[in-house]
């Protein structure tokens, strides 16, 4: 579910992001707001989200977020300001229950560390470039409608990519790698970013927006087989709560700093060098993290009792240890000899007396 809700959200954020400027007469910052404070209740609640499911299923809290998300629309229709369009964009959280569910014990763990701060560092840039774009298009003078379809472009490719990203990750050989896949796949993002900075022609947005939606479907079909990966299928949905509740937290900082950025220097080539350098150091950190865990745990794998070598030395410490010597037999066999028959002084004390 997670993975998927963005997308529509900041689709339609971008698409009428400049008549959410000119109504509210605001600026790039305070419009960026709307988009952070959506996303970031959609991940926030992951944490209380987790909770529910455990203990009430999926289909009740599903019923209730639909609910809570259409009358949060319904009221924003009415907002005036921006303030009401704040308080209204994002559904609540809704109750808490009484008793705690949520695994805290997982933030222990070195490969959650990773991928947290993995995500965190993705969350930054990932969702400023989406936000923006019909923005920039219109401004380099590309159509209201044209610019709007770009974002179908991207949603168009991001359905084909999802799938065939999860079915190329489920593959037997590359199943063990999903975490360098996930590194690749942002790596790809930042990289469209980076190097659609300067782009203002419509053929080489059209361009961006491909690569951008293919970059993107292989990140959201990737990150939660990844965390399935790191934390396993028990401790799954409180390592997804919290992860979720860090990515809240970095939604609100990066769409409204690249609107402040925007509104105080008039440039967007800036927004997406940022946001680029922020996804490619994401996955960069992932795969040079990913590589050290691996290889202290194939280390740690190769001097453990339960290898093949460990095993071995431990079985012959076991022996050494359980191994006694049998005790010398002094004494010789008891047979039964007539009255007064002696044994021989130099008789061997193990032979039987006939």
């Amino acid at each position: 579910m997670a993975a998927r809700a963005p997308a529509p959200a900041l689709m339609a954020v971008s698409v009428f992001f400049r008549a959410l400027m000119r109504d509210f007469g605001a600026g790039y910052s305070d419009t960026a707001w709307v988009s952070s404070i959506m996303l970031a209740m959609l991940y926030g609640t992951g944490p209380v989200s987790s909770i529910l499911v455990t203990r009430f299923g999926c289909r009740p809290v599903m019923l209730a977020g639909g609910l809570l998300a259409s009358a949060g629309m319904v009221l924003a229709s009415f907002a005036t300001r921006l303030l009401e369009l704040y308080l209204t964009a994002g559904p609540p959280p809704g109750a808490r229950p009484r008793r705690r569910l949520l695994d805290v014990a997982v933030c222990a763990e070195r490969a959650f560390v990773v991928y947290a701060a993995t995500k965190f560092l993705m969350a930054l840039g990932l969702f400023v470039p989406a936000i923006l774009l019909v923005n920039y298009a219109k401004d380099a003078g590309v159509p209201d409608a044209e610019a709007a379809f770009l974002l179908s472009i991207v949603g168009f490719v991001d359905i084909v990519a999802r799938p065939a990203c999860g079915a190329l990750a489920g593959l037997q050989r590359l199943r063990p790698r999903v975490p360098y896949l996930f590194s690749l796949a942002l790596l790809a993002n930042g990289l469209t970013d980076l190097s659609s900075a300067r782009a203002r022609s419509y053929g080489a947005l059209v361009a961006f927006c491909v690569a951008f939606g293919l970059s993107y479907g292989m990140v959201g079909a990737l990150q939660f087989e990844v965390l399935m990966a790191t934390v396993g299928a028990p401790r799954f949905p409180s390592a997804l709560g919290l992860v979720l509740l860090l990515e809240a937290v970095a939604v609100l900082i990066g769409p409204p700093s690249a609107g402040r950025l925007v509104d105080a220097l008039k440039n967007y080539e800036i927004i997406f060098y940022l946001a680029g350098s922020e996804v490619v150091l994401a996955g960069v950190f992932m795969a040079i993290a990913t590589n050290c865990c691996l290889r202290r745990r194939s280390r740690h794998a190769q001097t453990a009792p339960g290898t093949e070598t460990g095993a071995r030395d431990t079985e012959d410490a076991a022996a050494e240890e359980h191994s006694e010597p049998l005790p010398a037999c002094t004494e010789a066999l008891e047979v039964l000899s007539p009255p007064g028959v002696e044994a021989e002084p130099g008789l061997d004390t193990k032979s039987v007396a006939l």
